[in-house]
C-alpha cells in the first residue's frame, strides 16, 4: 500500500487536468468555484461523471490543481492506469465552512444554497448531469461531504478522508471529552509526547462546530453519526471512509463506529484505517474508488 501524506511534496510531474475555469460569486453569499475539466477528451469514451470536491481548513478553490497535494497524486495515478479523467467542481466559501443547515447562525444556511443553488447553477453551465455525481472532501472538507450526501440523494460515490466525526460533540461536557479521549488509539500514542495537543484540537473542532450550529440540538440534526442511522441502502453512496490511528483530531474511533452503522443500515463502505497522523491517503484505493 501507498501512502501519501497530504501537503507532503514528493511528485511535480504534470497533472491530467487542463487549467481550471473558475467563477467567483458574491450574491447571496459569497464563493468560489473552479471547473477542471481533463485533457484526455476522447469523444464517445470520454469519463462522463462530475466530481465535486470540498478543501479542508484553511485550503481554498484551488487546491484540486496543486501538484504538490494529494489531489495531484490521484490525477496522476489516472494517467498511470490509462483512466479517463472525471470533470472536477472544486467549491469554497473561504478558508473555514461548514454546510450547516439554516438555524440562528449568521453563518448557517450553506447547505439549501449548495442544495438549491449552487448545484444546480453549475450543472447547467455544464450542459447537465451526463453521468454520476461522485463527491470528495478532507478534514472540515470530509465532513462537508458527509452531511451532503447524507441528507439528499445526489451522489453515488463519496470519499470522506480524516473527518472529524467522535462519539463527542462540540457541545460534550469537560468530563465527557476526557473519558473518550483518554480511551481512543490517539491519546495512547500521543499522551506521552504531546498530552496537551489532543485536547487543543478538539477545543478548535468545538468552537468550529458552535460557530455554525449554535444548539446541541442543530449539531445533531447534521451529525454524520446521527445521519447515518437512517441512510436507506436503496439510495445510499458508496461510501470511502479513511482514518489515522494517530491521528489528534481524533478520527480514527469516528469513522470506524462509522463504517460499522453504514454496513448495519446494508449501505456500501469501504474502511481504511491506517498508523497515522491526520489526513493520511492511500492514494491507489482513493483512486480506484473515485475512477475504477
Amino acid at each position: 500500500m501507498r501512502i501519501f501524506f497530504v501537503g507532503l511534496i514528493l511528485w511535480v510531474t504534470p497533472v491530467l487536468a487542463s487549467e481550471p475555469a473558475c467563477t467567483a460569486l458574491t450574491q447571496p453569499v459569497p464563493v468560489k468555484y473552479c471547473v477542471h475539466k481533463p485533457t484526455d477528451s476522447s469523444g464517445w469514451f470520454k469519463n462522463r461523471d462530475i466530481l465535486y470536491y470540498f478543501h479542508g481548513r484553511n485550503g481554498n478553490e484551488l487546491r484540486w490543481s496543486q501538484e504538490h497535494y494529494y489531489t495531484g497524486e490521484i490525477q496522476r495515478d489516472w494517467k498511470r492506469r490509462k483512466k479517463h479523467a472525471p470533470t472536477v467542481v472544486s467549491i469554497s466559501f473561504g478558508p473555514i465552512w461548514l454546510l450547516a443547515p439554516k438555524n440562528q447562525s449568521p453563518r448557517s444556511g450553506l447547505f439549501e444554497y449548495v442544495v438549491g443553488y449552487l448545484l444546480p447553477r453549475i450543472e447547467k453551465e455544464l450542459g447537465g448531469v451526463k453521468g454520476r455525481r461522485l463527491l470528495l472532501g478532507e478534514s472540515m472538507g470530509g465532513v462537508n461531504s458527509l452531511v451532503l450526501s447524507m441528507r439528499t440523494n445526489l451522489f453515488d460515490r463519496v470519499a470522506a478522508l480524516c473527518a472529524p466525526v467522535a462519539d463527542i460533540t462540540p457541545f460534550s461536557t469537560p468530563e465527557e471529552v476526557k473519558a473518550y479521549v483518554e480511551t481512543t488509539t490517539a491519546w495512547k500514542n500521543l499522551k506521552d509526547s504531546a498530552p496537551d495537543l489532543i485536547y487543543q484540537t478538539f477545543a478548535g473542532i468545538s468552537q468550529l462546530g458552535q460557530a455554525f450550529f449554535p444548539t446541541a440540538q442543530d449539531w445533531a440534526a447534521s451529525d454524520p453519526m446521527n445521519l447515518a442511522k437512517n441512510l436507506d441502502s436503496k439510495t445510499a453512496p458508496q461510501y470511502y471512509l479513511a482514518a489515522g490511528m494517530k491521528d489528534e483530531y481524533l478520527t480514527f474511533e469516528g469513522n470506524e463506529k462509522l463504517s460499522k452503522i453504514i454496513k448495519s443500515r446494508r449501505g456500501s463502505v469501504d474502511w481504511h484505517p491506517s498508523w497515522a497522523g491526520h489526513c493520511v491517503a492511500d492514494i491507489p484505493s482513493v483512486s480506484k474508488f473515485l475512477v475504477h
